[in-house]
C-alpha cells in the first residue's frame, strides 16, 4: 500500500509502526514475523482495524516488500521512505505503538518516538531504564528470535483488545518527554 496522503485516515486503527533493514540485522523481521503472526491471528474484523507502516530506506524496500508479500501483509501494511519526513511525522503523531525490536542502544528513537506521544514496545536493555517504564511503554526479554516474536506477538494482542490501554501508554510517552526530555515544548499529538 502506498502511504496515504494523510494519517489521520488511521487514527481509528491500532496503527503500528516498525522501522527497517537501516537498523541492526534482525530487528526488522522480528518485527514483522511479530506483526503477521498477531494479524492472521485475530478475525477479519480486528484485521481490518490494524495496519503497520514500515519505514526504511528506499533501496531496502524491495527486500522489505518481499518479506511482507510472503507473510501475506499486502492489504496492511505502507511503506514510508525515511525521506519521506513529513509522512514520518504523522505516522508516528497517528500511531500506536513503534514495535522496536533491537539489541542495542535505542534512546535517541526512542525519545524522538515519544517527542509524538509513540509508545514503545522493545526488548529488555539498560540503556532504556531511564527512558521506559509501565506508564509509557512494553518490553520483553531477549532470548532469541522466535521467542522475541511469540512475546511481541502476545503484547500486540493485548493491546489490540484494551484500547484504553494504548491510551495510557500513549499519554504517558508524551508525558515522559514533557516532563525529562524537552525544555517543556511537546509536538502537537491527537
Amino acid at each position: 500500500m502506498t502511504a496515504p496522503k494523510n494519517f489521520e485516515c488511521f487514527m481509528k486503527l491500532f496503527n503500528l509502526v516498525t522501522l527497517g533493514r537501516f537498523l541492526e540485522g534482525n530487528s526488522l523481521e522480528v518485527a514483522v514475523k511479530a506483526y503477521a503472526d498477531f494479524y492472521h491471528s485475530v478475525s477479519k474484523k480486528y484485521q481490518k482495524k490494524t495496519h503497520l507502516t514500515l519505514i526504511d530506506k528506499r533501496y531496502h524496500q524491495v527486500l522489505n516488500k518481499e518479506l511482507t508479500d510472503a507473510l501475506k501483509l499486502k492489504e496492511c501494511i505502507t511503506f514510508l521512505n525515511l525521506q519521506e519526513q513529513e509522512k514520518i511525522v504523522e505516522a508516528y503523531k497517528f500511531g500506536s505503538l513503534l514495535i522496536l525490536p533491537r539489541n542495542t542502544n535505542s534512546s535517541s528513537i526512542i525519545k524522538e518516538s515519544f517527542l509524538y506521544g509513540l509508545p514503545i514496545l522493545c526488548y529488555e536493555h539498560p540503556s532504556h531504564n531511564n527512558l521506559i517504564n509501565s506508564s509509557n511503554s512494553m518490553t520483553v526479554v531477549y532470548r532469541n528470535d522466535t521467542q522475541a516474536a511469540n512475546e511481541i506477538t502476545k503484547n500486540l494482542n493485548l493491546l489490540n483488545y484494551d484500547p484504553d490501554a494504548v491510551s495510557f501508554l500513549k499519554k504517558g510517552a508524551a508525558l515522559k518527554y514533557e516532563r525529562d526530555l524537552s525544555w517543556g515544548k511537546r509536538a502537537e499529538t491527537r
